[in-house]
């Protein structure tokens, strides 16, 4: 992991923060993945689009994720 803040000298906290930040991330992403077999089943069961349905559940990730980093 190559660090802005540990490049310019800071501390080790702000490399932290940057690992922290890209392993939460990373999990979201996962999470979304996880979630595209219960989107396909979630878009045939209601009869909507495939999109929709993706986009729905990626939303919530995205506001889950959204919501732990404080935004």
């Amino acid at each position: 992991v190559i660090s802005a803040s540990a490049y310019n000298g800071n501390d080790t906290e702000g490399l932290l923060k940057e690992i922290e930040d890209v392993y939460k991330k990373a999990r979201a992403f996962d999470e979304i993945l996880d979630g595209m077999t219960n989107a396909i089943q979630h878009s045939v069961k209601e009869g909507i689009e495939l999109d929709e349905a993706v986009g729905i559940m990626a939303g919530q990730v995205i506001y889950k994720y959204e919501e732990e980093q404080g935004k």
